[in-house]
């Protein structure tokens, strides 16, 4: 996008950098809005400015933390440096403190159990993972300090191409996504564990990773668990897809939406977890972005079936369970119904290698 002054800029998230190529690092820049966000602009998700302003200086501009991601946007990861141990208040509702191994954020009210934990250092979330059980991807290790209890886990990429990232990540803002997004789809009122604590390390070069430390969910199932072990009730499915539908309803687009990633607590409570790369909505989603969620939970557990030798159930009515009554939706599934059974099979073949 140009600008009719300083030319062609580019966004970066809150908290990192407007830069305008050209323009000397310590050249001054009126303090006026941008014309494509001017004063008393109001975003969709985080609303207007304190002062309805975006504020410059010395040619970059500073705000007060990541910005959640949106459609088709693609955010500059560049890093601010600061002293060790400074703290900065820079995301809603989480301190960054710059430590030696990288930066640490920390939830209000989680300072101190982070402290005792020993989170600043990498060493540290290595040491109690390892104690940890065998988890999705990875080992997560739970932990009790001062009446908190919270699961730590390093970050690892999921889908085709994770055998090949692994644990590294392109930007920090995918990381520092873990904060975000579960704290915005909270305020929607979907149900997730909030984020407690998140250590970024740079590198290697042009990567980063990063270990995240989330609120724990008592006594609870994820639906891969539960359909190895104790096949679950119909009330456990509809429970599991109302959350997904709650989910959708909320304007959140989760990319990887899977048995995994749907959990049933000792109350019958429905979760759904690792929110890091979604997509934020304005709005509630469309029936064909539902329909392709749902038809990866079905993939999800037919996988689950095949690759563990247990029989599927032919009884499962997918979007009677989801949706109910909706018939827009049901119409649609049918619809589709040719193209994505091809899908599916095309994943049994690959299944079977």
């Amino acid at each position: 996008m140009d600008h009719p002054r300083y030319g062609h800029c580019f966004r970066a998230s809150r908290g990192d950098l407007l830069s305008l190529p050209g323009r000397p690092r310590d050249a001054q820049v009126p303090d006026a809005p941008l014309p494509h966000r001017g004063a008393g602009h109001r975003d969709p998700v985080r609303g207007p400015d304190a002062d309805g302003r975006h504020h410059h200086d010395g040619g970059v501009r500073r705000a007060d933390g990541p910005a959640l991601p949106a459609r088709g946007r693609r955010f500059l990861d560049l890093r601010v440096e600061a002293p060790q141990g400074a703290r900065v208040k820079s995301l809603d509702g989480f301190s960054r403190v710059v430590v030696a191994d990288g930066e640490l954020w920390i939830a209000e009210g989680f300072e101190d159990v982070a402290g005792e934990l020993g989170l600043t250092e990498r060493s540290r979330w290595d040491a109690l993972i390892a104690d940890g059980v065998s988890g999705g991807r990875g080992r997560i290790a739970f932990v009790e300090c001062r009446g908190r209890r919270a699961a730590l886990k390093q970050l690892r990429r999921g889908g085709v191409a994770g055998p090949i990232w692994r644990e590294r990540f392109l930007s920090r803002q995918r990381l520092t996504d873990n904060l975000s997004i579960p704290r915005l789809a909270r305020e929607r009122g979907v149900a997730t564990p909030a984020a407690l604590a998140l250590l970024v390390v740079p590198g290697p070069p042009g990567l980063c990773r990063g270990w995240l430390a989330t609120e724990t969910v008592t006594a609870a199932r994820n639906m891969r668990q539960r359909v190895l072990k104790l096949a679950p009730t119909p009330a456990e499915w509809a429970e599991a897809l109302h959350v997904a539908r709650r989910l959708h309803d909320a304007g959140i687009e989760h990319p990887d939406l899977n048995l995994g990633s749907l959990l049933i607590d000792e109350g019958g409570r429905g979760w759904v977890v690792d929110l890091d790369g979604c997509t934020i909505h304005t709005a509630a989603l469309d029936v064909d972005r539902r329909i392709d969620a749902l038809r990866r939970i079905e993939r999800s557990y037919l996988k689950t079936c095949f690759m563990n030798d247990v029989a599927a159930e032919s009884s499962i009515d997918w979007p009677a369970t989801y949706a109910r009554d909706d018939e827009r939706l049901a119409a649609r599934w049918s619809r589709r119904e040719k193209r994505d059974v091809a899908k599916l099979n095309r994943h049994r073949r690959i299944w079977r290698r």
